[in-house]
């Protein structure tokens, strides 16, 4: 907890330098910024909070509002576009959590902000619990759990290396307690939902993998299987765009190059990663996106955010 309190106290600090000696634009100049989120809520759940994947609404107000202040926000289909676009942003959002529709989106509607939600449908369809969640539930609430990952030989972090004929070990237990496993997560955005607001162009859906694996564990069967699974049900809404984002997003941990070249010969348009660093263009076909969560909660620390996501292009 200390250590976590001084971090978050250099981080105002540096950012505080940087506003002080007014140099932000020197360091944002001609780049393109995608910033990803996960749930918007004053009540998160136990896992995004465990985990640092949601915002309070009042933080996330103040997040656009820095984001705007530095950046003009772009719709999700100028990044498609062969023109070279700078000094922009994009919201984008993973896993398809149901307040960052309820709050999230009424907020960016209000700033005619248009993001995108790349989605696992599994989750979405069958409400079956992500993969993440499901692992953290089980090792704390299943007493078989430490006997099946010895006998997979499995490194940690779990969620990173498990495999599906792996993970298919536990899918029995997972169903008859699928409740509150979901409770444990956080509630996940319902199919009849996403098809009554799919005319109302303020949100984009796009592919997260139909079930939330990590890439760099699949095979290219497998790989391929998952996304023209999740893409048969996203391609029936008219506000799918065809851009994919690796579920985890670290490059090298939850994807290498090969991954990227077999999604690209699925024929999507553009490839998310979550690095946290800034983008010199949008020409490249891989984009990576910086996290935001409820600890940038100050325009100073969202600066130092910023600085460091582009110092890590050099």
């Amino acid at each position: 907890m200390i250590t976590n309190k001084l971090k978050l106290f250099v981080k105002e600090l540096i950012g505080k330098s940087i506003a002080i000696n007014n140099n932000v634009k020197t360091f944002t100049k001609n780049k393109l910024y995608i910033f990803s989120f996960h749930e918007i809520t004053d009540n998160p759940s136990f896992f995004q909070k465990r985990n640092h994947l949601f915002v309070t609404k009042k933080v996330f107000k103040k997040q656009l509002d820095y984001i705007n202040r530095l950046f003009k926000i772009i719709q999700p289909s100028d990044l498609l576009l062969n023109t070279n676009i700078k000094n922009s942003a994009l919201i984008t959002f993973d896993d398809g959590y149901v307040n960052s529709f309820k709050y999230g989106l009424k907020i960016m509607t209000k700033s005619k902000i248009t993001p995108i939600f790349f989605l696992n449908m599994s989750a979405v369809k069958n409400k079956t619990p992500l993969l993440p969640a499901s692992l953290e539930y089980l090792e704390a609430h299943y007493n078989k759990y430490d006997h099946f990952i010895d006998e997979f030989n499995l490194n940690k972090p779990i969620s990173l290396s498990i495999k599906p004929p792996q993970f298919q070990k536990f899918e029995k237990y997972i169903k008859l307690n699928k409740k509150k496993i979901n409770s444990y997560q956080g509630k996940i955005i319902s199919l009849d939902y996403l098809f009554k607001k799919q005319s109302h162009c303020n949100f984009y859906i796009a592919d997260h993998l139909y079930e939330h694996y990590n890439c760099l564990s699949l095979t290219q069967k497998e790989l391929i299987h998952l996304c023209k699974k999740n893409l048969k049900i996203l391609k029936k809404f008219k506000n799918h765009i065809n851009i994919f984002s690796f579920p985890n997003g670290v490059p090298g941990k939850c994807f290498n190059k090969k991954n990227v070249n077999w999604i690209k010969n699925l024929n999507y348009k553009k490839v998310l990663s979550n690095g946290n660093t800034a983008n010199p263009d949008n020409i490249k076909f891989l984009l990576d996106r910086i996290s935001l969560n409820n600890n940038d909660d100050t325009f100073n620390k969202f600066l130092f955010k910023i600085y460091q996501s582009t110092k890590r292009i050099n």
